[in-house]
Formats: C-alpha cells, sequence, structure tokens
C-alpha cells in the first residue's frame, strides 16, 4: 500500500468552508484505487469522487 501526505499550508476560518483539490494521482497499471483518510480530524470529509476535501471547522474547543 502506497500513502502520502497532503503537505501544502493553508488557512482556515471557523464557520467557514474551504474545499481543497487533492493532487492528481493515477495507478501506473490503470487499476482503481482509494482515497481514504486514515487519521484525519472529524472535521475534515472526502467529496467530489475522491478528488477534493471539505475542511469545515465550526467548534475551536475541538476542531484544532
Amino acid at each position: 500500500m502506497i500513502t502520502t501526505t497532503v503537505k501544502s499550508p493553508f488557512a482556515l476560518t471557523f464557520g467557514q468552508e474551504l474545499i481543497y483539490n487533492l493532487p492528481l494521482s493515477i495507478d501506473p497499471e490503470g487499476l482503481t484505487y482509494t482515497t481514504t483518510i486514515t487519521s484525519g480530524p472529524s472535521y475534515v470529509t472526502i467529496i467530489s469522487g475522491n478528488t477534493q476535501l471539505r475542511i469545515n471547522p465550526r467548534n475551536c474547543a475541538t476542531d484544532f
């Protein structure tokens, strides 16, 4: 299994949604693959066919 980490820094604002476009990935053998969040924060979800992250922090006591 190959894993990568999104390393691009960006600023977040509580109560304001941010859509982050994931880097393009292609399997060299043309096989299907799955994008997963293995240890991400609860306010991040994968959307748009595994190509984008929705980041929506709402609670400053728990989201950071």
